[in-house]
Parts: structure tokens; sequence; C-alpha cells
């Protein structure tokens, strides 16, 4: 879910815990736990908007550089397989030696 998104779909139970005494309510109305809506309304408090945003977490560092997503984009845009009309996910990830993941995760991202 897009940070965008994810503030239009916290931002009005939020505004709805904040001035509402009664949380129990939020939670027949939403499929969020009083616990999450809690964590939300905390966030906000503390931080406004800005607090609702995901900080970035840990995770494994890239693999592949710019240059070659950047490269694998060009290829997919501007060159055609010998034995097909257009590339598909596996048959760029054989030419360009990377897995189908990547290729997908590239050209979703782009």
């Amino acid at each position: 879910m897009s940070d965008a998104v994810r503030i239009e779909v916290q931002l009005p139970w939020i505004l709805a815990a904040l001035t509402s005494k009664i949380q129990g309510v939020l939670k027949t109305k939403a499929e969020e736990s009083l616990h999450t809506v809690g964590r939300w309304r905390k966030r906000f408090v503390s931080g406004r908007v800005d607090g609702l945003f995901d900080e970035s977490r840990p995770g494994a560092l890239r693999t592949i550089g710019d240059d070659e997503i950047a490269e694998t984009i060009r290829r997919t845009l501007e060159t055609m397989p010998a034995d097909a009309t257009h590339w598909s996910l596996r048959s760029m990830a054989k030419t360009v030696g990377l897995a189908p993941s990547t290729i997908h995760r590239i050209e979703k991202d782009a």
C-alpha cells in the first residue's frame, strides 16, 4: 500500500479516535483492531501527518545497481525477443541473467 493510500485509510480513524471517548465504536466500524487504531493515534499526536509514514526498515542490500536496472528497462522497451512479439518476465530474466521475480520488481517500480 502506498503512503498516500495508507494515510487516506488511517486519517479518518485517527480523527474519530481523537474526538471520540468511546473507542469501542471504532472497532465495530473498522477492520482495524483497537490496538492498530491506538498506535496510529499516538503516531499522529506525536508527529502529525508525518508521523503516519512508515520509517525505513533494515533489509538486504540491493545486489543489482542502477545501471543494470536502467539497461533492463531500456532492453524491455526498445528491443524484441527473436521468437516472440514481446518480452515475458521469464524470457527477459533468462536474457539478462536475473531472476523473474527481480524483473517483475524492476518493472513494477519503473
